[in-house]
């Protein structure tokens, strides 16, 4: 953080004025979630695993009250979840408890995280924070599901790629239960995909050092394109098949194969087997 002038010293997001020198964030030098507690007014984000200065802390219970990013706990101002995000999508959507509103162009809490919320039962535009998720209201509401983090336990909203059982799917009514498809692909889908033929498909990505500038809210192009590719891989039903089974599928209805190849310097694609999270660098 040698920049010389307080303009240069605010471009760089790990970097702070103080009086007359520029020197880098003490919170961004903590990478655990323990050196970050041991830090002074820094707050860990177990969604990103990163350390950042806590804007809420230091705050009195007035200025804490006029703060979009924070509200007062009894005793202390907290910081809220998805407010906390602000314009930064890819750590919206890195919460589980948040989604990204595309209408609003603002991080807002999921319905889920919402609607079960010990802290504040009933108050549907509550804050959010770590702690405060009913397990048994989440668990026995049909379009919830339970989960933990190292930010602790969330309530988050259920996919069709979570129904296992037919019945569950039916009730759903955002997805159908397809009794074709052969295992081990996913027989309940997404409504948006039920006339669709098996199909492979092959996206090309380009890793140019231009992807990695900011694009519209997003800090990072070329994240923002897996993560909008990534939801859009959790929707569909996979035959769950490895890349090297080729035309000798044996899983039939409806079902998707999804490689991404990526155009740079480096020789690398990705195979998706079984949803975002089963995917595989091939180099």
């Amino acid at each position: 953080c040698a920049y010389p002038d307080l303009g240069t010293c605010s471009v760089d997001s790990d970097c702070e004025w103080l009086g007359t020198m520029c020197k880098e964030k003490k919170c961004t030098l903590a990478k655990t979630q323990a050196d970050c507690k041991d830090c002074d007014n820094c707050i860990w984000d177990g969604a990103t695993s990163t350390c950042s200065e806590d804007k809420c802390d230091p705050l009195n219970q007035a200025d804490c009250g006029t703060s979009d990013v924070c509200h007062w706990d009894g005793n202390k101002c907290e910081t809220d979840y998805c407010p906390q995000y602000k314009d930064n999508e890819a750590k919206c959507n890195h919460n589980p408890r948040c989604h990204w509103d595309s209408l609003l162009l603002s991080c807002q809490p999921t319905s889920c995280t919402k609607n079960h919320n010990t802290q504040f039962p009933g108050l549907g535009d509550a804050p959010t924070k770590k702690g405060t998720i009913n397990d048994v209201e989440c668990a026995s509401d049909p379009v919830c599901k339970t989960g933990t983090d190292s930010m602790g336990r969330y309530c988050a909203p259920v996919t069709c790629s979570d129904h296992t059982r037919n019945c569950d799917c039916i009730a759903d009514p955002s997805c159908y239960w397809d009794p074709t498809v052969t295992p081990p692909a996913q027989k309940c889908k997404d409504n948006k995909v039920s006339n669709c033929p098996d199909l492979d498909v092959v996206f090309v990505l380009d890793g140019s050092g231009s992807m990695s500038w900011p694009f519209g809210t997003h800090p990072h192009g070329y994240e923002a394109m897996l993560e909008m590719l990534r939801d859009w891989v959790r929707t569909l039903p996979l035959t769950g098949e490895d890349n090297t089974v080729g035309i000798n599928s044996m899983v039939k209805g409806g079902t998707f194969r999804v490689a991404f190849v990526q155009f740079s310097f480096v020789d690398e694609y990705w195979v998706c087997k079984n949803g975002a999270d089963g995917c595989d660098s091939q180099k």
